[in-house]
C-alpha cells in the first residue's frame, strides 16, 4: 500500500487557485518542455531532504510529462524510480527546437550578442512564465543563491555551471537589458525562480516574419509630427540648441544623453520631441506604455524595455529613443500627513545606470517632476520646459484649428486672452464642433464656450477670455494726461524696448491700456500679472511665481506688466515678517535682471518701497484728464453711439457741464460706453454727461470708492 508522505509542519498543501489548461500534446513547445520539466524534477527527488515528498504540489508538473498524479503520493524510493524511468524514456529522442521561441531567440541573440548558454536560460524563463508547471521543481531555489540556482539551471539545460552562472551575472546581458530577473517572492511558492520582461513570453512565441518585426513588439517607430517648429516660436532656441546638441551627441556616441521636457498636460511635449526627431532626421522610436493586446506595461517593466532597445538600436548611429510618460517610473508616492512626501524612484541602481550608460540619446516625456528625486533629475543633459504658448502662438493655433467654421475674428482674438488655453484644448474643441454639426455663428461660439469652460473647469482652471467689445472708443494718446510725453516715450521704446518703468496714478487713467500699446507698437505680447496671481499661501512659492513671471515674459518676449504693484513693494519698514521682506527683495532682484521690458503700474504710489524707486529707470504719472482732453473724449463717445452734438448755446452749456468734472479718466468713458450697450437705451448727450458726473461722484463716496471697469489703471 502506497505510502502518504505528509507535508512538515509549518508547510501547507497547494491547493491551484484554478486548473490550468492541460497541456496540448500537438504543441510545438511540447518535446523540451517535458525534457527541461523532467529533468528539474529528477534533480528534485534525487537530492531533497526533509519530511516532505519532493514531488509534493506538482500534479500540473507530472501531467506535462506524462506521469500519474499518484506518484506524488508514492514512497520516495517508487517516485524516484518512475521520474528516472521516464527521464529516460524522454531523452531517447531529442525534441525539436524548429518552432517560433527559438527563431526569435536566434534573432534577438544576433542583435544583442547572446551566447548560446544566455538563449538557452532565456528560452527556459520564457516557457515556464507561459508554463509555470515547467519550473516548479525549482521553485525551492528562490530563496536560495544565485550560484545555486545556475547550479540547477546548468542541469537541466545541459550547460557548463560557470556559463549558466554568467547567463544570470547582474552585469550579463540578460539581467543588464531587462530581458531576465530572479524571482524572490516567497508565494506562491511553486512558480518558477526566473521572470521574464513583461509580455516577454508573448513575443518570443509569436511568429515574427523578420528582424523588424520583431524589434516592432519591444518599441514602436514615432509618427512624423502634425505640428512644426513654426507653432514653437516661443522655443525657437531651446529647439535650435536642443537639436543641433543632440546631433553632435549622436554622432560621438556620447553615452548618458538624456533630455528631460516636462510640462502640463496638453501644452504638445510629445509634438515637440517629434518635431526633434524630423529636424535631426533621427530614427526615433517610443517605449510603448501598453502591450500589442492592449494591456498596460508596469513602470519597471517598461524601464526595461528601455534598457532592452538602448542595445537594440545601438549600432544605428540614427536611432533616438522617446520615453513618454515617464510617471511610470517615476511615480508620486503620495504624502503622509505626518511625514514629507517620499521621492519616487525606488530601484535607484538600475535607474542610475538607465540613465547613465545609454548610448542611445533619449528624450524622457512627463507632465510633472516635482516627484523626481534630485538624484535623477541631476542626470539629465538638459531640461525643456514646454509651457502654453504666449497669446499671439494660441491666435494663430486657433485660427489653424478653427478654419471651416463660422466664427469671427472677434471670438478668435477674445479666445487668444485665455492664457490656460492649451495646444490639446483648440484641437478638442474644434473637434467637438464639427461633430456636434453646429453652423450657425452664435450657436458655434457658445459650443465653444461652453466646452471649452468645462475641459479647463475639470483641471482647476477658470476660463477667463477678454472682454467683448463690439463697439468701442478708440484708445488714442491724446486722452491720457501723463508727466512725460509719453507718444515720445513710446518711440523711444521701440528703438530700445528694454527697462523698468513705473506708472503710477489714478485708476482708469490708462496706465494699463498704454503698456498695451506700447507692446502692440512693438509687436510684441503683453503678459499681464496681479498681485493675486502672484501671492500664495505657502511660504517660498511667491518668490517661485515673481521668478516664473519674469521666466515666462524671457522666454515669450513679451512687454511684462506687474499691475497692483503695490501688493509686492509695500514699505519694508512696516514689514513684520520675514518673508514680507524676502517677496519685496525677489521682485526687486528680478527686475534687475530683467533684460526686456517691465513696466509696473499703482495706484498707490504712496505705499512703495522707498528704495525700489531707483530701481526704475522712468517714473511716469497718469492723471485726470484735463477739460480739453475730456471735451475731445465726449465728441469721440457720441459720435461711436451715432449722436450730434447742439449748436450755439446748448453746446457751450454742455461743455462747461463736462468742465466741471475735475477727476475724469478713460476708464469713466468705457464705463458709460459699456452702460449704455447694457442698457440698450436712446440718450441725448446731456445724460452722457449726467453718466460721467455720477462716476466722479462715485471716486469722493466714503470709504466705498468703486474703480472703474475697461480702462484700468
Amino acid at each position: 500500500m502506497a505510502t502518504i508522505v505528509r507535508p512538515a509542519k509549518g508547510m501547507r498543501m497547494l491547493r491551484p487557485r484554478g486548473r490550468r489548461r492541460p497541456p496540448d500534446p500537438s504543441a510545438a513547445w511540447m518535446g523540451i518542455a517535458q525534457l527541461w520539466t523532467i529533468r528539474a524534477m529528477t534533480r528534485q527527488v534525487v537530492s531533497a531532504t526533509g519530511m516532505s515528498h519532493p514531488l509534493m504540489g506538482m500534479e500540473e508538473a507530472l501531467q506535462l510529462v506524462g506521469l500519474p498524479e499518484n506518484t506524488m503520493l508514492k514512497d520516495r524510493r517508487t517516485a524516484r524510480r518512475l521520474v528516472r524511468r521516464r527521464l529516460a524514456a524522454l531523452e531517447r529522442h531529442q525534441p525539436s527546437l524548429d518552432f517560433p521561441l527559438f527563431h526569435n531567440l536566434e534573432r534577438l541573440g544576433r542583435m544583442l550578442g547572446l551566447d548560446a548558454a544566455e538563449k538557452l536560460v532565456l528560452a527556459f524563463a520564457t516557457l515556464s512564465q507561459a508554463r509555470p508547471e515547467i519550473a516548479a521543481p525549482l521553485a525551492w531555489f528562490k530563496s536560495g543563491t544565485t550560484t545555486d540556482l545556475a547550479r540547477a539551471l546548468a542541469g537541466v539545460l545541459q550547460l557548463e555551471e560557470a556559463d549558466a552562472v554568467r547567463a544570470l551575472q547582474r552585469d550579463g546581458a540578460l539581467v543588464a537589458t531587462g530581458l531576465l530577473r530572479q524571482n524572490d517572492d516567497e508565494r506562491p511558492w511553486r512558480e518558477s525562480p526566473l521572470q521574464v520582461m513583461q509580455g516577454l513570453d508573448r513575443i518570443l512565441m509569436d511568429e515574427h516574419s523578420d528582424d523588424a518585426a520583431l524589434v516592432a513588439r519591444f518599441a514602436r517607430r514615432a509618427p512624423q509630427p502634425a505640428l512644426t517648429a513654426d507653432d514653437f516660436p516661443h522655443l525657437h532656441d531651446e529647439l535650435q540648441l536642443l537639436c543641433t546638441v543632440l546631433r553632435n551627441a549622436r554622432q560621438s556616441s556620447d553615452a548618458g544623453f538624456n533630455v528631460l521636457i516636462f510640462g502640463a498636460p496638453g501644452t504638445g511635449k510629445t509634438e515637440f520631441a517629434r518635431i526633434v526627431a524630423a529636424m535631426t532626421s533621427l530614427d526615433m522610436h517610443e517605449v510603448p506604455v501598453a502591450e500589442a493586446d492592449g494591456d498596460p506595461v508596469k513602470g519597471p517593466d517598461r524601464l526595461a524595455r528601455f534598457m532592452l532597445c538602448q542595445r537594440l538600436f545601438n549600432r544605428s548611429q540614427s536611432s533616438l529613443m522617446l520615453f513618454d510618460e515617464m510617471e511610470d517610473v517615476f511615480p508620486d508616492e503620495g504624502m503622509s500627513f505626518f511625514a514629507p512626501r517620499r521621492r519616487s524612484g525606488r530601484l535607484k541602481g538600475f535607474t542610475n545606470r538607465a540613465l547613465e550608460e545609454n548610448p542611445v540619446p533619449t528624450l524622457w516625456i512627463s507632465n510633472t517632476i516635482g516627484q523626481v528625486d534630485p538624484a535623477f533629475l541631476r542626470r539629465f543633459v538638459l531640461q525643456v520646459e514646454i509651457k502654453n504658448p504666449p497669446r499671439a502662438v494660441r491666435q494663430r493655433m486657433l485660427e489653424r484649428h478653427l478654419d471651416g467654421l463660422a466664427v469671427g475674428e472677434r471670438v478668435v482674438q477674445r479666445l487668444a486672452d485665455c492664457e490656460k488655453l492649451s495646444p490639446a484644448d483648440m484641437e478638442s474643441v474644434a473637434r467637438v464642433v464639427r461633430l456636434a454639426e453646429v453652423m450657425d455663428s452664435a450657436a458655434v461660439e457658445r459650443t465653444i464656450d461652453r466646452v471649452l469652460a468645462a475641459r479647463l473647469g475639470a483641471r482647476g482652471d477658470a476660463f477667463t477670455t477678454g472682454a467683448l467689445r463690439r463697439t468701442t472708443i478708440q484708445y488714442d494718446l491724446a486722452y491720457v494726461n501723463a508727466s512725460l510725453d509719453v507718444g515720445a516715450l513710446a518711440g523711444s521704446l521701440c528703438r530700445n524696448p528694454a527697462g523698468s518703468i513705473l506708472l503710477y496714478g489714478p485708476p482708469g487713467t490708462g496706465k494699463t491700456e498704454y503698456s498695451r500699446h506700447v507692446a502692440e507698437r512693438l509687436g510684441k505680447p503683453l503678459l499681464v500679472r496681479r498681485a493675486s496671481d502672484l501671492l500664495d499661501m505657502f511660504v517660498g512659492n511667491t518668490e517661485k511665481l515673481i521668478a516664473q513671471m519674469f521666466g515666462e515674459a524671457r522666454a515669450a518676449g513679451a512687454v511684462l506688466l506687474l499691475d497692483e504693484a503695490d501688493g509686492f513693494l509695500g514699505d519694508r519698514r512696516g514689514a513684520v515678517r520675514s518673508w514680507e521682506v524676502t517677496q519685496v527683495n525677489e521682485l526687486l532682484v528680478q527686475m534687475e535682471a530683467f533684460e526686456g521690458l517691465f513696466f509696473c503700474g499703482t495706484n498707490l504710489v504712496d505705499r512703495l518701497d522707498q528704495a525700489s524707486f531707483r530701481r526704475f529707470m522712468l517714473k511716469v504719472q497718469f492723471s485726470y484728464m484735463t477739460a480739453e482732453q475730456s471735451w475731445k473724449m465726449f465728441g469721440a463717445l457720441a459720435a461711436d453711439v451715432g449722436l450730434s452734438l447742439p449748436e450755439g448755446g446748448d453746446l457751450a452749456r454742455l461743455r462747461a457741464e463736462l468742465g466741471r468734472q475735475s477727476t475724469l479718466t478713460p476708464g469713466d468713458f468705457a464705463t458709460v460706453r459699456r452702460q449704455l450697450d447694457l442698457l440698450g437705451q436712446a440718450v441725448d448727450p446731456g445724460q452722457i454727461v449726467e453718466r460721467l458726473d455720477a462716476e466722479c461722484r462715485m471716486k469722493h463716496d466714503g470709504e466705498s470708492r468703486a474703480a472703474a471697469i475697461g480702462f484700468r489703471g
